[in-house]
């Protein structure tokens, strides 16, 4: 049984929240040389223990920023899109080498960049590609349980997923869901406290919100729709409630937010 708790407050009073007395440090602005800066992930790409910044831009780059401990360095480009925009990206080590590697897709495919720094330079080898068809958006979990980062994708009409065989190789894994109703917003991560991370869909068709347990051995149940309404594609996973298991928060299109317990 689903408990739905609206809060009635809008996305800009949320907005108004931002003048607080926090401190704040300017780390990149008009001088540092990313044009129309788009997206962002905080990740420790030299190993060095300190979180880094990786920019995605609008024009279809890659940007580095270090983090020094006491502030940023300028920028450095770490890929640049010939021809097709980036859709999703992220960092991990897939390959066990300690090394952050970087993974995107574009309408060409999934591609996947090895980390290759050493010492304090984060550097990284050309693109490989993993997929050979465009992927709008995927996440990176252990899925099956054997300690090293999967990668779930989103296809057109389906989901599916990449099975990592421990070294960075990747084989196919079972498809997990076909619908014709055009899935376009997931979240990888344990719903149920049993140290597996499943699958929280969104489909844009019927603004349907479906939860997919995982199994333990690569494969998926469908478990619940947990909303047959979910008009708003931006939903996250947090304690909120401080009982101990994941709520869902979601962000409708008018501006309400939905909790479900």
């Amino acid at each position: 049984m689903k408990k739905i708790i609206i809060l009635a407050f809008s996305l800009a009073s949320l907005m108004g929240f931002s003048q607080t007395g926090l401190p704040q440090n300017l780390i990149i602005d008009g001088t540092f040389g990313i044009p129309d800066p788009e997206d962002m992930l905080s990740r420790d790409l030299n190993n060095d223990n300190k979180k880094d910044i990786l920019v995605k831009t609008y024009y279809r780059n890659l940007f580095w920023i270090k983090n020094k401990g006491n502030g940023f360095e300028h920028p450095e480009l770490i890929y640049e899109s010939p021809v097709e925009y980036i859709n999703d990206f992220d960092s991990a080590d897939f390959d066990g080498d300690g090394k952050a590697d970087i993974i995107f897709s574009t309408a060409k495919g999934l591609f996947l960049m090895k980390g290759t720094g050493v010492g304090a330079a984060a550097s990284f080898s050309q693109p490989v590609k993993l997929v050979d068809e465009s992927i709008s958006l995927f996440r990176v979990g252990d899925i099956d349980g054997d300690g090293d980062q999967d990668i779930y994708f989103h296809q057109p009409i389906s989901g599916t997923w990449l099975i990592n065989n421990g070294n960075g190789i990747f084989t196919q894994g079972a498809l997990i869901f076909t619908s014709l109703q055009k899935p376009d917003s997931v979240i990888l991560k344990d719903l149920d406290n049993d140290n597996k991370p499943d699958l929280l869909v969104r489909f844009n068709a019927t603004r349907i919100l479906r939860w997919y347990k995982n199994n333990g051995n690569g494969s998926f149940t469908f478990k619940q729709e947990i909303d047959d309404f979910a008009l708003g594609e931006f939903f996250d996973l947090g304690d909120v409630d401080g009982d101990g298991d994941l709520d869902i928060i979601h962000l409708f299109e008018n501006g309400n937010v939905k909790q479900f317990k």
